[in-house]
């Protein structure tokens, strides 16, 4: 239930699924692109197969983006613990 804000033990939890891939950097190849997979394979690369190995759903979408705002705007941004699928990347420069 990505973006949800639930309410258990007198606690807050966020909760928001879904994370982008970090080992398809070759990328994402449809089932019926044989070939391409067994050639991908024997150079070891980085991909994934959609519908097999990935799926569109990893990724949230933007009304679930949306969402996860809206609910946390209603608390002011205040929940006790974070419910995700990875935890942020700090970039440095």
């Amino acid at each position: 239930m990505r973006g949800e804000i639930f309410d258990v033990d007198n606690k807050k939890i966020f909760a928001f699924g879904g994370a982008r891939s970090h080992d398809i950097q070759d990328g994402i190849l449809n089932l019926d692109e044989e070939e391409k997979i067994y050639e991908y394979r024997k150079r070891g690369a980085y991909f994934r197969i959609r519908d097999f190995s990935w799926w569109d759903l990893e990724l949230p979408i933007e009304e679930e983006i949306q969402n996860g705002i809206s609910n946390l705007e209603k608390v002011n941004y205040k929940v006790d613990y974070v419910i995700s699928h990875c935890c942020q990347q700090v970039y440095k420069h």
